[in-house]
């Protein structure tokens, strides 16, 4: 059989499902872990079955070049799967397969459900030194008599893969931080920051779909931005640690393993991907319309005309949810910081083309509680950033309750140490940046924000150059780092234009160095 007749057969003649789980990976000091996944059912072919996999991917070797997100839309959600959670005296870095045996289980979950829409989030407390770990997941049952009927349905034989219990379904990362740490911890978006995503053109994103991880393009320099930056070494490591490097994305959850296959060739480490989950917007959406329906007297209490507006917003928010990142990025920034060692300084990375920059100012001004209960729940239902009224009230109270949290654990304090934006249009520069998101402040805030030291206003990056310039000026990667990232991104092209000699000198030339000295720029360009 031909290579060519061998994939084609190994991805779209099934024989039978794998049930995997799927999880996005943590970074956090031991007693504040939680671990968030999802499991599913994957179509495989009998060559598939036999052959090895990769754990961490979810992947079978002959899949991982060949993998493009189209593929995995159609994952089947495995609905309250009963699981277990294991954390193994190993690393990512010298994970083995074929000698998990010889790994020790430090820590066992109890038993417990994931949710009718196969996603789990499962809080751990395990004592652990700081380091790297992998944990592991065991399927233990079902507890849905939908799923199990959907289950017997489905077997072909009585050795089908979907039928097995009690067997390992999923590897994933786990980052311990000390409680004392007071490195850096990366958090960078993906389209735009990481990967050239044509976000504006249909055809574009349309293509996106069925590209194999090999065709996904990168912005220049990127891949060696990220390297550069992540090679530190943390303190009381075991073994070698890199700076801990989280990505959050609105892309769709179905992009995770051809995603990761891209991080995976790029040679850049991940602790953890977080992608969004569309459905559970119209899911959100029919239960409110169900709980309305069952409960019409709260719905009316305020008579029709107020009913019907906020029934209005909630369906437009709800809607314009599903292309907005606002509620889900600072939701998710909000969760991440959770687990932080209070002491973990951040490094928020993101581009102009949607409100990264607006995020991460909100983001900590939450934080530092300058704006808190009510007032900000008020503020966050009637946002209307760009003119794009994004956020349910659902939503901002999950922000609220969140920050509160955050304010407990931390004390009312700033993390961030960095905004860093890359500029994928001419426009907003740092400037303009700056003045929409003052606009776009609460009234109370608006007055101090430029003025105000404690907040770390964005930084416009053009590129890898750019951001690793950022990156310099701060103290965070060497001039033979930076030097690194130019020769990655010379003679790429980006926006319809090739990096040459001018426009790398013209970066350089234009960066608005802060701390760095100003000869620094000719040293830097010859």
């Amino acid at each position: 059989m031909s290579e060519e007749k061998a994939s084609i057969t190994g991805i779209y003649a099934p024989s039978d499902k794998r049930r995997i789980a799927l999880l996005s990976g943590a970074v956090g000091q031991a007693d504040r872990i939680t671990i968030k996944g999802q499991v599913v059912d994957v179509p495989v072919s009998e060559d598939q079955k036999e052959e090895e996999w990769d754990h961490f991917l979810g992947l079978p070797l002959s899949l991982i070049n060949e993998i493009h997100p189209l593929q995995d839309f159609a994952m089947s959600l495995v609905r309250r799967p009963r699981l277990r959670l294991e954390v193994l005296n190993t690393t990512p870095q010298n994970f083995n397969p074929e000698r998990l045996d010889e790994s020790a289980i430090l820590y066992q979950s109890e038993e417990f459900t994931a949710g009718d829409d196969s996603f789990f989030s499962h809080s751990i407390a395990p004592t652990l030194a700081p380091g790297d770990y992998v944990v592991r997941v065991i399927l233990k049952g079902i507890d849905s008599l939908r799923q199990s009927v959907s289950d017997l349905s489905y077997v072909r034989h009585e050795h089908s893969a979907i039928l097995k219990t009690n067997v390992p379904i999923g590897y994933g990362k786990l980052r311990v931080l000390d409680p004392e740490y007071s490195g850096f911890i990366i958090t960078s978006d993906i389209d735009q920051t990481f990967l050239d995503t044509p976000m504006h053109s249909r055809r574009g994103l349309l293509e996106v779909l069925f590209q194999k991880p090999e065709s996904r393009r990168h912005i220049p320099g990127m891949p060696a931005f990220y390297r550069q930056l992540q090679n530190s070494t943390l303190p009381g490591a075991r073994d070698r640690h890199i700076v801990p490097t989280l990505f959050i994305s609105a892309s769709p959850h179905f992009f995770r393993r051809s995603l990761s296959v891209v991080f995976e060739q790029h040679d850049i480490e991940i602790n953890a991907l977080h992608l969004k989950y569309l459905v559970s917007t119209f899911d959100n959406m029919l239960n409110k319309i169900r709980n309305s329906a069952l409960n019409l007297n709260e719905l009316l209490q305020g008579g029709m005309q107020e009913a019907l507006d906020r029934s209005l917003k909630f369906v437009g928010s709800s809607l314009a949810s599903l292309f907005d990142q606002i509620a889900y990025k600072l939701i998710t920034l909000l969760e991440n910081r959770l687990m932080q060692p209070s002491q973990a300084r951040e490094i928020l990375m993101g581009d102009n083309t949607e409100g990264d920059y607006f995020i991460f100012v909100l983001y900590q001004y939450l934080l530092m509680n300058r704006l808190g209960g009510k007032e900000l729940e008020n503020y966050l239902y009637n946002l209307n950033f760009q003119d794009r009224e994004v956020l349910t009230r659902d939503s901002a109270k999950e922000m609220v309750r969140l920050a509160q949290e955050n304010q407990k654990r931390h004390g009312a304090s700033n993390p961030v140490a960095a905004v860093w934006i890359n500029r994928s249009h001419e426009s907003p520069a740092t400037a303009q940046m700056c003045q929409i998101i003052k606009e776009s402040l609460p009234e109370s805030l608006q007055d101090g924000f430029l003025d105000d030291a404690a907040i770390q206003k964005p930084i416009a990056c053009y590129t890898g150059v750019g951001f690793a310039l950022a990156a310099l000026d701060a103290s965070l990667m060497t001039e033979t780092g930076v030097r690194e990232v130019i020769d990655r991104a010379i003679g790429r092209e980006y926006l319809g234009t090739q990096i040459d000699q001018a426009i790398i000198k013209t970066t350089i030339q234009e960066f608005e160095f802060r701390q760095a000295h100003p000869e620094i720029k000719d040293t830097l360009y010859h």
